[in-house]
Formats: C-alpha cells, structure tokens, sequence
C-alpha cells in the first residue's frame, strides 16, 4: 500500500511530524537536570553546592543554626552567602571550614566533600 504524502494531505501529515519531533525534543530537554547557579540561591539564605563554581545539586536552611546536610552530606564543593556566616562541619562536628558573609566561593582541597554540618551563624 502507498501512502500519499504530496498534494492535499501533505500539511496534516508533516503537522502530525513536527509536532512529534517537538514533543520528543521537550521531553528530551526536560529529562536532564537543570544545573543550579549562585544566582538561584534565594536572597538572605546561605546556599551549599556539590559542585565548584555555584554550581549543580544545591540547598539551604531557611533558619540560623547547624543543620545536618542529609543527601548532600560529604559532597559539597561550593557556598554562597547573603549576609550570614557559616561553619562547615565533619561527621563528628569539628569545624572543616569557615565562609564568611556576603561571600561566593569554592571550598579549598582541604575543605571540599569533608562537611556533614552546616552552621548558619547569626
């Protein structure tokens, strides 16, 4: 059997394609994880990455205190901070790193996936 694509049914027929090749490129796009920026931590929070440069998986507490990092704990490469301190801490709660205020930064080698606790500081 032959199938007419010219003519009158070409336009439905390469509707139907375009729309299909749209909804499999959307579907595509939308399957990869957005990577996160130092630009999407919210305002007046202080914000852990797992990866250098503001960058990939990220969280914040939305209160002062130390908290544990749950899912992120050992992986975090980068903080930003709006204004408050904070302390980063091992497993056991010894201090591993310190950012100050108002700061962007990649934590040093000897800071890097080293953090269980992160401690806002107000």
């Amino acid at each position: 059997m032959r199938i007419r694509v010219h003519g009158k049914n070409a336009r439905p027929l390469a509707g139907f394609f375009t729309a299909a090749v749209l909804a499999v490129g959307a579907a595509l796009v939308t399957a990869s994880p957005a990577a996160a920026a130092c630009s999407e931590c919210p305002s007046g929070r202080a914000c852990y990455f797992v990866d250098s440069d503001g960058t990939g998986d990220f969280d914040h507490p939305t209160a002062c205190g130390n908290f544990h990092l749950r899912s992120y704990a050992g992986r975090i490469s980068s903080v930003k901070t709006h204004g408050n301190a904070v302390q980063l801490r091992d497993v056991n709660q010894n201090p591993v790193g310190y950012v100050g205020p108002w700061t962007s930064t990649n934590l040093s080698r000897a800071e890097n996936d080293k953090a269980h606790w992160f401690a806002v500081i107000c």
